[in-house]
């Protein structure tokens, strides 16, 4: 009789060690087949900035083109942009035959919705993105004529920027400003460029958000770390000049997708954060954390 229990508690035993173990497989795939909810956060152009250090960044002392007259042409003849929707500016050229004072001004162009720092708590990354396809405005690309400046700001002392005619990546904070310049870099009419903001989850004390920037596609400079940030929120610019943008703010993903395909390549871009990287930035290939944990995003906070 007690042999019988015996094998009887053996078999039931087994038995549940397998349910047991058909459970976690399906854990496991269900861990391994994780699609992220993509939440998208609308945005458009919105605003010219004037003041301080970017006071010159208008197209005359009229300011004739602004944020409630965005087209239109300079009183004085100088160049300058057009916002022609909400994601489409247009360089309008400066009128030839106005004399030898009319130039082709730098416009400072803001988004209307900041990328904030997630207040609510979240346990995964949380990715914010655009893009902008630039038209050179002339015959030939020229870094003399052609300025292309893209990045995010909280204000005149905290931004990072990619500088297309300078081929460098720029960040200020605490009044101190950093470039970082690439030897093969170049400028050409059609080129889709982004940037992007990854801020950590709320249970990751120990990391910090960065910013990163694309080419046609693909990586390129060095993720800027905000470990010395102090800011919570930063909003898309463009600074341009004699050089046209179609903007991706991911507002339809599905008819108008990113080219850099964030959910094939973001699962498998890491940042070692171990290693601030000094005022050179940190390269792509760290891990983002010791237990190698990926980060899943696209155009908006990224969450379960």
């Amino acid at each position: 009789m007690f042999g019988e229990l015996m094998s009887e508690n053996n078999k039931q035993f087994n038995e549940l060690k397998e349910i047991i173990c058909k459970k976690e497989e399906k854990i496991v795939c269900l861990g391994n087949n994780f699609e992220p909810y993509f939440n998208v956060i609308p945005n458009k152009w919105k605003d010219f900035y004037y003041g301080g250090y970017y006071d010159c960044y208008k197209c005359c002392e009229n300011k004739c083109i602004n944020a409630d007259n965005p087209k239109g042409v300079c009183v004085k003849g100088n160049g300058f942009v057009n916002l022609i929707d909400e994601e489409n500016i247009k360089y309008i050229d400066c009128v030839k035959g106005k004399g030898n004072f009319v130039l082709n001004k730098v416009a400072f162009i803001y988004a209307e919705n900041s990328f904030n720092k997630p207040k609510e708590y979240l346990t995964n990354y949380s990715l914010f993105y655009f893009e902008i396809k630039c038209k050179i405005e002339g015959e030939e690309v020229d870094n003399d004529k052609n300025f292309v400046f893209m990045g995010l700001f909280n204000n005149e002392n905290n931004f990072v920027e990619l500088s297309l005619n300078q081929s460098s990546i720029s960040y200020k904070t605490e009044n101190k400003e950093i470039k970082i310049k690439f030897p093969t870099f170049s400028l050409n009419n059609g080129d889709i460029f982004g940037c992007g903001l990854v801020y950590p989850p709320n249970n990751k004390i120990n990391e910090f958000p960065f910013i990163f920037f694309t080419q046609n596609g693909q990586l390129i400079g060095k993720i800027i770390s905000l470990k010395n940030f102090k800011c919570d929120f930063y909003k898309p610019y463009v600074a341009l000049k004699c050089v046209s943008v179609e903007t991706n703010f991911g507002n339809n993903l599905k008819e108008k997708p990113f080219i850099y395909k964030i959910k094939n390549n973001f699962n498998h871009f890491s940042v070692n954060f171990d290693d601030e990287g000094g005022d050179e930035g940190l390269d792509f290939d760290g891990e983002l954390t010791k237990d190698k944990t990926e980060i899943n995003g696209s155009a908006g906070n990224v969450s379960n």
